[in-house]
């Protein structure tokens, strides 16, 4: 018994991965429908506004340049000749 449900849970994992997306997603998406306050949201909004700070503005800013197109584009540059011919991950 067991080993039949390993089995169906290694083939068919994308799928069961995928559903449990589109749940979350639909759940989501009847509170945004709804217009009501998510817990989610209170506790971002928490999170955010004790970040608020003067000593913790060089860290945000470093972290926002991360984002940055100079930052990405060496990043992919640097990865592109470190990591050629590899396969990686579940892409093979």
């Amino acid at each position: 018994m067991k080993e039949n449900i390993k089995k169906f849970m290694e083939t068919n994992l994308k799928w069961i991965i995928l559903f449990i997306c589109l749940i979350g997603f639909l759940a989501l998406a009847e509170d945004v429908f709804n217009k009501e306050i998510m817990n989610g949201d209170i506790i971002g909004y928490n999170l955010v506004s004790y970040l608020i700070s003067d000593s913790i503005t060089p860290i945000v800013k470093f972290i926002t340049n991360l984002g940055g197109t100079i930052c990405l584009v060496s990043v992919a540059a640097i990865l592109f000749i470190i990591i050629k011919n590899k396969k990686i991950g579940i892409a093979n």
